[in-house]
Parts: structure tokens; C-alpha cells; sequence
């Protein structure tokens, strides 16, 4: 039987997370969700740590939940705003839904772009390029507080090891993290560049500037 009642008529919203916390505080499982809001999308992922928990979980309350958030928390769907946030949901000493969640609210600045020139790293190059002389990459990167995962890919002709990668990735990124000019300002960063054996070359760099209207951490109140 659905974790959530198949009698949305006879039970409310509120009855029903109700009867999912108190299943899922008994068996030990988080629940987490995940909201990216605004320029023509409504993107919610809903995260149990028990896989298991997905199935037990009917596709119309999934749907009334976002529901409530997005008119409770007034997230946007078109216009040039944005809202990302994460939240977790627990019951209080009354079994009271309660919401702690994060979220920053933004505009991102497309009337101006901004560019980096280009950045050379040294690499002491643990790939067998064989006949290749160089390997190309792409990624986005953006040092919102809360926001959407980075993007790194590698166009890989040659087998590289997922350490190597990272190794790489993490290369790539400590040059924006240190960067002063992107330390000023909350940013969303493109870049490509190319590896060859002895170099990193981090080229064609531009970034938008977030501007941010809204910001919240670990805030805690009644979901109903």
C-alpha cells in the first residue's frame, strides 16, 4: 500500500506527509527535496535515501506537494526570476509538518557579459595521449550558494580514469574559486579548453552576474 493515501478526497495533503514522516522516521529514511524554479520550468526532485521509498510513493501526491510549496513559497515559472532551494520536512512535538529549507532567489544579468582571458595550467600529465595530441573539454560553474550542479565533460577519445578526471575538474574550478573578479559577485560561468601533455589551456571564459533579491538558510516554519 502507497505511503501516500490513493483517497486524495478523504485525506488531506497534510494527513498524508503526516503518514509518510512518521513511516519514515521509523525506518530510518531522509527524505529531501529539491526545487530549480523559474525561467519556464518547475523542477522539483524528491530524494529518499531508501530507493525502495520511490515506488511507495503515489504520482499525484508528488504532484500536490510541489503544488503546496510552489504557492506557498510563491516560486516562479516564467519571467526572467529564478528559485532554487532545498528542504528537508519533520514533525514537531504535535506532528505539525515542519519545513526547514534554503533557497536563493535571483535574476541573472543577460545585458552584459563578461569575459576572462584565458588561463594556462601547468599539468603533469598522467594520460597516454598515444597519437592524440590533445583532448578537449567544456563545463559551466557557478558559485551560487545554492544552485544547480556543475557541468564538466571531457570529450574523451583516449580512456581516461575517473580520478584523472576529477583531478582535472578540480584543477579547472580552483582557478574560478580564486579568481578576485568572480569572488565579487554571485556568477554563471561557460567555459572550453583543451588538454594537451604538459598544459591545461582553459579558454573562450564568460559568465553572467546573478543578481540576488532573496536569500535564506536553514529556515524553519509550518509547511500547512
Amino acid at each position: 500500500m502507497s505511503l501516500f493515501s490513493k483517497l486524495p478526497y478523504r485525506y488531506s495533503l497534510e494527513d498524508q506527509v503526516v503518514n509518510l514522516l512518521k513511516n519514515l522516521q521509523r525506518n530510518g529514511v531522509l527524505f529531501t527535496i529539491n526545487w530549480d524554479t523559474g525561467g519556464g520550468e518547475q523542477i522539483f526532485n524528491f530524494d529518499f535515501s531508501d530507493e525502495n521509498y520511490y515506488s511507495k510513493c503515489q504520482r499525484y501526491s508528488y504532484d500536490n506537494l510541489k503544488k503546496h510549496i510552489i504557492d506557498k513559497f510563491k516560486l516562479p515559472n516564467d519571467g526572467e526570476y529564478y528559485n532554487d532551494g532545498v528542504a528537508k520536512l519533520s514533525l514537531d512535538e504535535n506532528d505539525k509538518v515542519l519545513i526547514t529549507y534554503s533557497e536563493i532567489g535571483h535574476y541573472e544579468n543577460y545585458l552584459e557579459e563578461y569575459y576572462i582571458n584565458d588561463i594556462t595550467i601547468d599539468y603533469a600529465v598522467k594520460i597516454n595521449f598515444d597519437k592524440l595530441k590533445i583532448l578537449k573539454f567544456n563545463g559551466s560553474f557557478s558559485n551560487l550558494p545554492i544552485a544547480p550542479a556543475n557541468f564538466f565533460f571531457i570529450s574523451k577519445k583516449i580512456s581516461i580514469s575517473e580520478s584523472i578526471q576529477k583531478e582535472i575538474e578540480n584543477l579547472v574550478y580552483s582557478q574560478f574559486y580564486k579568481n578576485p573578479i568572480l569572488s565579487q559577485d554571485y556568477i554563471m560561468l561557460s567555459f572550453s579548453g583543451e588538454i594537451n601533455e604538459s598544459h591545461i589551456i582553459i579558454n573562450d571564459i564568460s559568465y553572467y552576474k546573478y543578481i540576488v533579491v532573496k536569500y535564506n538558510e536553514n529556515k524553519v516554519e509550518y509547511l500547512f
